[in-house]
């Protein structure tokens, strides 16, 4: 009996089967109650011990016994794709479609299964084409704000006239004439380690899409509050360029020098 394809099995030769490797007490209730013959029992799988109807009580015979099956599933692999009955008029039906979900059988090409935490694990593309479009969406809102900010200076009040506001902070301590460069350099150490976070990031696309996003935004909302809002006066540490009223074209210099 062994020798022939178990996918021709009845339900005599698969009890026959069950006893002879030891599985005589479930013999009856599967073939004899519920017909298992060769091809359905191609089609167990673990779930199928466990619950209803079958729902065998001992832990240890499901685990021995779908071992058992799951090994003569996997030598019989070559027969799975041969089985007529998965058809009923030329069309599968969705019982057959339920139970080929859940089989775990290897394919022809011995395709390994992944671990169901991989296959769960969600996959993220690169998509390359929104990064780019993001960077150009922040690179338009860069020189935006600085033109922008070109606009706005030619309404910033005499410093001669108008001192900056007054700060509670500020007003207490002394100037430290070093302090803007400083906060210069953490700037650029912050962005030496953003480039470095991208570079050995594994998602780095995504992380750079999100972050030209996030800053053409910012930027953009930034340009709103710069031109609707009347700014004080700069600190007398900074010195800034001249006003250019009504000279477009130098104003546009101006803005792709910042």
């Amino acid at each position: 009996m062994y020798s022939t394809s178990a996918s021709t099995w009845t339900c005599s030769d698969v009890e026959q089967w069950l006893i002879h490797n030891g599985f005589q007490q479930y013999s009856k209730i599967l073939c004899d109650k519920h017909k298992i013959d060769g091809k359905a029992l191609l089609l167990l799988n673990e779930d199928d011990l466990k619950t209803p109807p079958l729902q065998l009580k001992i832990l240890g015979d499901i685990k021995r016994l779908y071992l058992l099956i799951s090994t003569l599933q996997t030598n019989q692999t070559s027969e799975y794709d041969s089985i007529d009955t998965f058809k009923t008029n030329g069309k599968p039906s969705s019982g057959d479609f339920i139970h080929l979900r859940r089989r775990n059988i290897r394919s022809k090409k011995n395709v390994q299964y992944q671990d169901s935490t991989d296959i769960n694990k969600p996959k993220f593309e690169r998509e390359i084409h929104k990064t780019v479009i993001s960077f150009v969406y922040a690179f338009v809102v860069a020189l935006l704000t600085a033109f922008v900010m070109v606009v706005v200076h030619d309404r910033v009040p005499d410093m001669t006239k108008y001192p900056p506001l007054p700060d509670i902070f500020l007003d207490s301590v002394p100037m430290i004439p070093w302090a803007f460069q400083a906060c210069e350099m953490c700037g650029l150490i912050l962005a030496s380690i953003f480039s470095i976070t991208i570079f050995i990031h594994k998602h780095r696309f995504i992380v750079l899409r999100r972050c030209f996003a996030l800053l053409g935004t910012v930027f953009l909302l930034r340009c709103v509050t710069m031109f609707v809002t009347s700014l004080s006066v700069p600190g007398i540490h900074l010195q800034c360029a001249g006003k250019v009223y009504g000279d477009i074209w130098t104003k546009l210099n101006r803005a792709f020098e910042i």
